[in-house]
């Protein structure tokens, strides 16, 4: 992998709360825009703002399966408002942040 893409997904990683514009990110790595762009998807599979996305719903679904954390907490956790939050974790999951929530614990609960 490019190591200039790399080092834009480990800086996203650690800092996936924060809303860093895919400018500030280009710049960051001496690259245009659209090269980073093009660049990033074509290393990643995804655009620079989706993997973002991505990273914050893999640690919201982390949240939700190893605390008792409300869904609004955990919204804000990760730097989204609930309702948006609600939207895309439902489009990307299939259900609800709370169902998810609540058939990943009965089956954590059949398991044991």
């Amino acid at each position: 992998m490019d190591r200039r893409i790399q080092s834009t997904i480990e800086y996203i990683e650690v800092h996936f709360q924060q809303r860093v514009p895919v400018r500030v990110l280009a710049r960051s790595v001496n690259t245009s825009y659209w090269h980073f762009c093009r660049l990033f998807r074509s290393e990643v599979g995804f655009s620079p703002g989706e993997y973002h996305k991505f990273v914050k719903l893999r640690h919201a679904k982390d949240l939700l399966e190893k605390t008792f954390m409300s869904v609004k907490e955990i919204a804000g956790m990760v730097g989204m408002d609930e309702s948006h939050f609600v939207r895309e974790f439902r489009e990307r999951n299939g259900c609800t942040p709370r169902r998810y929530r609540r058939e990943c614990v009965s089956r954590r609960d059949r398991a044991a």
